[in-house]
């Protein structure tokens, strides 16, 4: 039972539990709760702080309902954990 769980370290897998993740949290947002969709991301970050494109949906989601001061904190994490990724300055 156990050989047909999916390897958590595939690459593949991990790829859809990043999309996974952006759709519930996009879903969140959309009904406008965004201490949840907040939530989402921040545990998606517990489990795999080196996503980048979590980071930057993240910082995204705040900049868009103008949540100046959580963006800016997002970005300063992103940055201090990653400094060397380009993408995120």
């Amino acid at each position: 039972m156990l050989a047909s769980l999916p390897d958590p370290c595939d690459p593949l897998t991990k790829h859809k539990c990043i999309i996974r993740v952006r759709q519930y949290a996009q879903w969140e947002e959309k009904q406008k709760d965004f201490r949840r969709a907040r939530s989402v991301w921040e545990r998606a970050l517990d489990v795999n702080y080196n996503a980048v494109q979590i980071w930057l949906k993240y910082a995204e989601m705040e900049m868009r309902h103008r949540f100046v001061n959580h963006a800016r904190n997002v970005w300063d994490r992103a940055v201090t954990l990653m400094p060397r990724v380009d993408q995120l300055w």
